[in-house]
């Protein structure tokens, strides 16, 4: 008797919509070798057949349709929602970038996008257990503002003073920070007070130093670089939180790429003069300048004098140097790209500590909390948070679960 070898059916092929594979490629700036690899790459991890070589090129002409299987690797490798195949792409939720001061009009790399992604889970999760724990209506204590007609220091001191006073940073408080890192961390506790989450990821260097996300019904939100210095982290949460003030919820979100930043760049002006505003406030440069300032540039000023100075604010020379500028002390302001370059201390970088560790202070200090007392009051399980966070139940139970630190 001969036996009958059952065989598999193909697998079902799904109709996606028109030209959006091309479409979702190419907003991320890949070319469509790189995209196959991405998308086989995603496909190993998933335990999936590979996709041969002109697969894709097929597919986007229209001449084949993608499996479930590709259609997930191609969800993962495009950063986009597996649903956003069968309607049209969503736009990207980032509120705004503080971008390097060299990134000119240049497109975000991939790594960029995929960390902005990140940031949009984070973000989403945040979402979900704030409003399982009743908190998602809650006013938070940002200030609003509405956004100055000019960069003028008539305009822009009251805004940083109202920003210091939100903050409660004292002139006394801030002396008291002994470096950056300290100076960095107060403030960053003092934002998450007032309902802001705070998240951290390394990003690459050039690129983004930052983002803020505020949508209608849910928190506000900051992203840091774990890759930047502290002084530069320190900088980033005030120009961030700037934004956010002039972005209440009611504000749609929008999509804000390098070259439409440098289209209408005056939102950013305003949020780093009012950043430096409230990181130097006059009464402080009262204190730590000379009688007579050097004339001329500031970076041509004695550098003694500079470390000084630097040392009462903690932030960079170019912020120093943009501030002097704004209120007529100096003059010749020249961001330095050397700057951007400085990398993190070695526990700010993504990379160091463990997998729990790396998570909590991605998270920050109130959204690793918001976890916790989801898991503790069992709103959530760990089964849902891994699910929402894409990773392992145990990392969730090793990094936020009861008797955690923060």
């Amino acid at each position: 008797m001969s036996s009958i070898s059952a065989v598999e059916p193909p697998p079902r092929k799904l109709d996606i919509a028109p030209g959006i594979l091309k479409e979702a490629r190419k907003r991320l700036g890949l070319s469509r070798a790189e995209a196959w690899e991405k998308v086989n790459a995603a496909l190993k991890a998933a335990s999936d057949p590979p996709m041969p070589p002109d697969h894709l090129a097929i597919l986007e002409a229209g001449t084949d349709r993608p499996t479930l299987a590709e259609v997930e690797a191609l969800a993962s490798a495009y950063l986009i929602p597996f649903t956003a195949f069968f309607g049209t792409l969503p736009e990207r939720p980032v509120h705004d970038f503080r971008l390097a001061a060299d990134a000119g009009e240049s497109t975000l790399s991939y790594d960029t996008w995929r960390r902005l992604s990140t940031f949009d889970t984070y973000y989403e999760v945040a979402r979900e257990l704030s409003g399982a724990l009743g908190e998602s209506e809650r006013e938070t204590l940002i200030p609003k503002a509405t956004l100055p007609l000019s960069t003028s220091a008539d305009e822009i001191e009251p805004l940083g003073e109202r920003m210091r006073a939100t903050l409660g940073i004292t002139d006394t408080l801030q002396q008291s920070w002994p470096d950056e890192d300290a100076a960095r961390l107060a403030v960053q506790e003092r934002i998450e007070n007032t309902g802001t989450f705070v998240f951290s990821l390394s990003l690459p260097l050039g690129e983004c130093r930052g983002a803020s996300r505020w949508d209608e019904g849910g928190p506000p939100a900051i992203l840091l670089n774990a890759a930047d210095s502290s002084s530069a982290r320190l900088f980033t949460l005030a120009h961030e939180y700037a934004h956010l003030m002039f972005a209440p919820p009611s504000r749609p979100t929008a999509i804000c790429d390098p070259a439409q930043r440098a289209a209408d760049r005056r939102e950013e002006h305003i949020a780093n003069r009012v950043a430096a505003a409230a990181l130097v406030p006059r009464s402080l440069l009262a204190l730590a300048l000379p009688p007579t300032p050097p004339e001329g540039a500031y970076r041509e000023w004695p550098p003694a004098m500079k470390r000084d100075i630097r040392q009462t604010f903690k932030v960079s020379h170019d912020v120093i140097g943009i501030r002097l500028h704004h209120l007529g002390i100096a003059s010749g302001v020249r961001l330095t790209k050397g700057f951007w370059r400085q990398p993190g201390s070695g526990f700010a970088r993504g990379s160091a500590g463990t997998r729990a560790e790396r998570y909590r202070r991605a998270f920050g200090h109130k959204g690793a909390d918001m976890v916790r007392r989801a898991l503790e009051a069992e709103l959530a399980s760990p089964v849902e948070i891994a699910g929402l966070l894409d990773t392992k139940v145990a990392d969730v139970e090793t990094a936020f679960g009861p008797g955690q630190p923060p």
